[in-house]
């Protein structure tokens, strides 16, 4: 039988003095290392999101479970109606035209009109991180280090996740966006040479 699972900061019983930094689940010992095969039952405690579970004994008869999560799902979008369609496509022949300006304006309004009529979360995000890449572009275009090291922050995450949507390939453009973002400073590349990639 094991006791309540806790999260802690365990000693590596390899390393005198060492301490793991991965967090884990901690099992009081109450069992001995030999009745192991009793364990499988133990997994049906993890959610499914859980893709596995690693498991190691310690030498004081401790067992330590650390759970590892399932690689996540690609993103997809719903269809937009007629209107949004005709406001992301203006934005993008903005973009592309290096209107970023322009673009970021038409995408604001199709952002409102995402939230207005209650889009899956993920879906506003997405919007929003596109905006933010041509403020980067903008930011970019100005040499403004600051601004374009803080859309950087803003938009990676909301873009991190997706590989296209709308007929846009969305995995390429954060890439393609990471190598201006690395440029800051250098501003070796030129913003209005990137356009957004089709799917």
């Amino acid at each position: 039988m094991l006791t309540h699972p806790t999260k802690a900061s365990l000693t590596n019983p390899l390393l005198k003095g060492a301490a793991l930094t991965e967090p884990c689940l901690r099992f009081e010992p109450l069992f001995s290392a030999a009745e192991n095969e009793r364990f499988h039952g133990l997994f049906d405690q993890y959610p499914r999101w859980i893709h596995e579970v690693q498991v190691q004994f310690c030498s004081n008869n401790e067992v330590q479970v650390h759970p590892v999560p399932r690689p996540l799902m690609p993103l997809n979008a719903q269809p937009l109606s007629s209107e949004e369609e005709a406001a992301l496509h203006q934005g993008c022949t903005l973009f592309d035209e290096g209107k970023f300006w322009h673009a970021h304006e038409s995408w604001e309004d199709l952002w409102n009109d995402l939230k207005h009529r209650s889009a899956p979360p993920n879906e506003i995000l997405l919007i929003q991180g596109l905006i933010q890449t041509a403020a980067l572009l903008l930011h970019h275009q100005r040499k403004n280090k600051n601004g374009v090291v803080k859309q950087w922050a803003k938009l990676k995450p909301k873009l991190e996740g997706w590989t296209a949507a709308w007929g846009l390939d969305i995995a390429a453009h954060l890439t393609v966006i990471q190598s201006y973002a690395d440029d800051a400073d250098g501003w070796i590349l030129r913003a209005d040479h990137h356009q957004l990639p089709r799917a």
